[in-house]
């Protein structure tokens, strides 16, 4: 299927961008370990303006015009992913707390990627910082064609996988073993929902929700973070100018953004968490609100009891933490 007149293929909207003279900061402090002892100092002095802030991150399920696909989205907007990022000062640690794009906040009854539809960032911001009373430093929004720009920038990122695995929607294909993303394929692996492994010989689906995705996506993060920490000072900073260039950051307090940028190369640790949810009501034939005549998410969930505190502690997290 491709675009046509009836289906116009999408293009990037034009979305309000909100700059800093301080992204230049940004970019140096992410670069601070690598650099001379001079910024490795200010890195680490800068990272308590961090302490009790969040940086969310979103991700727009938006394609590029030149996807086949790409019509499909083309007068609706849904968040395809939606992250927290925070340092917990108590252990030095960097938490990345992925959020269930189907999870239901609010009273409007809608999930957080209709929420973000509908209402744009702000919206999703009051939706956390009322769920989970967080102080939201920062936003930054991405389509999948700013992902691909900065996995680009990234560079080549290796991911384990337990078996051959495939996706014939966004075109994945690899393992077992050890699999190198380049930007092209770390999309498609990040987009997949129809997630299949060979097992006795056949294609057998794996995890079409929303979950199985984030797992592969922390999977990803986790490659890229140890890229990061490996990676020169100028190789830092191209990353940041690539962010700075294809993210839409919606700035709130600059310098509590500083400190957790500076914490993402150099935290002593980091966790990898999934907000706990358990499954609402299944409909088969749910509606999409932004179009009558389509479907929409057949699984939403809810907060699991006691998920609503997950990020009201100051405590050091006890899950798993990356290697």
């Amino acid at each position: 299927m491709t675009a046509s007149d009836d289906h116009p293929a999408h293009t990037h909207r034009p979305r309000p961008r909100r700059r800093s003279a301080l992204v230049l900061v940004l970019v140096l402090v992410a670069g601070g370990a690598a650099g001379p002892p001079g910024a490795r100092l200010v890195s680490e002095r800068v990272a308590s303006w961090a302490h009790g802030e969040a940086l969310v991150v979103i991700v727009e399920d938006a394609l590029p015009a030149d996807e086949p696909l790409a019509w499909v989205r083309a007068e609706e907007r849904r968040a395809d992913a939606v992250l927290v990022v925070r340092w917990v000062e108590a252990c030095d640690r960097l938490q990345v707390a992925s959020i269930p794009r189907d999870l239901i906040l609010d009273r409007s009854g809608e999930p957080l990627s209709v929420i973000f539809g509908t209402g744009g960032t702000a919206a999703v911001e009051r939706a956390l910082a009322t769920a989970f009373a967080l102080d939201i430093a920062a936003t930054v929004t991405m389509d999948l064609g700013d992902v691909r720009e900065v996995a680009d920038a990234v560079g080549p990122v290796e991911v384990t996988l337990r078996a051959p695995s495939r996706d014939q929607r966004t075109g994945f294909a690899g393992g077992p073993g050890p699999v190198v993303l380049d930007a092209d394929t770390a999309v498609a692996y990040l987009r997949s929902r129809q997630w299949e492994e060979s097992r006795g010989g056949e294609w057998v689906p794996v995890a079409h929700d929303d979950l199985g995705r984030i797992g592969r996506e922390h999977a990803y993060l986790a490659a890229v973070l140890t890229e990061l920490r490996g990676a020169g000072f100028a190789d830092r900073v191209r990353l940041g100018v690539a962010v700075v260039r294809h993210g839409d950051a919606a700035i709130h307090r600059h310098l509590a953004l500083v400190g957790l940028v500076s914490r993402l190369q150099a935290a002593g640790d980091v966790e990898f968490l999934t907000v706990g949810v358990v499954a609402e009501r299944s409909v088969d034939e749910r509606r999409s609100p932004f179009s009558a005549g389509s479907l929409g998410a057949a699984h939403r969930f809810v907060l699991a009891p006691r998920q609503a505190d997950v990020f009201r502690s100051d405590d050091c997290p006890t899950g798993a933490a990356a290697p």
